[in-house]
């Protein structure tokens, strides 16, 4: 929903929106792994940091944009931000390392995640839709700016930075922790003879013993604490050259900032 006004050189405009967004980001090492295997990095420590952020807000946007002169146009857009669910994977230090010698493999893994309106537990209030439209405890400040400059008569030149802000997730939260962040877990296989010569129970005996270690090692707690994300901040730097009165030619370079990484892009037009 959204409408717009202007009054001389001035544009205001107003705006109600809906967004998901979500952004997934993983390790070239982790594709490596799945299609060569451990065997491929004897002696090599693999490390796979994944990042993921799903968030659905409304934005309200008050906007402001304004005609300086004949060549120049700048803008700018406050939004107050309205979360409702979000899922995040602030951090996933995971690493495997495989011994040349005996092939023993070490594991180390370091995470937390955190969810809002999600994951549902004993600590969540029954659904009601009025309190999800509009009553959850989820809020946020995001910034748009921008800029148009006719350089000439055929060139015109633009820049703008989207989405600078944040959304605290207060309402409910959920966060899965790892105990002990230096925690590690060596396998160095077993005996065959424990399968060759043991029944069907002494075999689910090894994989209950094996699961059992893993998850005193590597245990994770639940916490309610609130968190908070960052907007995925997207930055646009472009040129527009009119070629003849019916065709122009273009670039965009595009930068976003995501899970701390910067990800970038060209786009070329005609």
């Amino acid at each position: 929903l959204s409408f717009g006004i202007v009054l001389d050189k001035n544009y205001f405009s107003f705006n109600v929106t809906e967004k998901i967004d979500v952004r997934f980001r993983y390790p070239k090492a982790f594709m490596e792994f799945l299609w060569r295997g451990n065997g491929a990095y004897l002696d090599k420590e693999m490390k796979f940091d994944f990042g993921l952020d799903f968030s659905h807000y409304r934005e309200y946007g008050l906007g402001f944009a304004r005609e300086i002169n004949d060549k120049l146009s700048v803008g700018g857009k406050v939004k107050y931000l309205y979360g409702m669910e979000n899922f995040n994977i602030k951090r996933s230090d995971i690493s495997i390392h495989t011994a040349s010698e005996d092939y023993a493999i070490t594991a180390k893994a370091n995470i937390e995640i955190n969810s809002t309106g999600i994951v549902n537990d004993s600590t969540a209030p029954e659904f009601s839709a009025s309190q999800y439209a509009f009553s959850r405890k989820n809020s946020g400040f995001g910034l748009d700016l921008g800029a148009v400059y006719k350089a000439t008569e055929k060139v015109t030149l633009s820049a703008s930075v989207l989405d600078l802000g944040f959304i605290n997730w207060k309402d409910n939260p959920t966060n899965y922790v790892s105990h002990d962040q230096n925690a590690k877990f060596t396998y160095q296989g077993f005996e065959l003879n424990q399968l060759i010569n043991s029944d069907s129970s002494s075999t689910k005996d090894i994989g209950k013993t094996l699961g059992d270690s893993l998850s005193k090692i590597f245990k994770i707690d639940t916490l309610h604490d609130s968190y908070k994300t960052n907007l995925s901040s997207q930055i646009y730097l472009g040129g527009n050259y009119s070629v003849t009165e019916k065709s122009t030619a273009g670039v965009i370079l595009y930068t976003q900032v995501f899970d701390k990484k910067i990800h970038s892009g060209i786009a070329l037009s005609y």
